[in-house]
């Protein structure tokens, strides 16, 4: 007798099976879309740290001379800056935003915008032969936290 289709046993188990591959493969995606999201992040942080060195290098009479400190890397600090925000660099079109108008740039960890996010643009110390123009966001950390 020739039997046509499959028995439910045989249904069960490819059904087992493909869910056990799903358990094993679904972890991997969440990390690889996670690595994904940073990375965009920091090319798009990188990206607002360029635009707003061109803009320092037209500003440079608007930058603080003086520097209190040289540059420790804290990026949660105002001391000694000029404070700009990236809706600044936008309209000046130093860059652009990634929405339909390009008027709006996203976290894309957290799809919040960051065009109210502050940058501090200053020099690295006080000699005029070794000083570099650093600029980094206000509490850049936050932004991979979604705070």
């Amino acid at each position: 007798m020739k039997r046509n289709g499959f028995s439910l046993v045989e249904m069960l188990a490819a059904i087992a099976i493909l869910g056990i591959l799903m358990l094993l493969v679904t972890p991997a995606v969440i990390v690889i879309r996670n690595n994904v999201l940073k990375n965009t992040l920091e090319s798009k942080i990188n990206i607002i740290n360029d635009a707003a060195k061109d803009y320092a290098n037209k500003h440079l009479n608007d930058i603080p001379n003086h520097v209190s400190a040289p540059y420790s890397g804290d990026k949660n600090t105002t001391d000694d800056c000029l404070t700009i925000y990236v809706r600044t660099l936008i309209n000046g079109g130093y860059m652009l935003g990634d929405s339909n108008d390009r008027m709006d740039l996203k976290n894309p960890l957290t799809d919040e915008t960051l065009n109210n996010k502050m940058i501090c643009i200053r020099f690295s110390d006080n000699s005029a032969l070794t000083r570099e123009i650093v600029t980094y966001i206000v509490g850049e950390q936050d932004l991979y936290e979604g705070k």
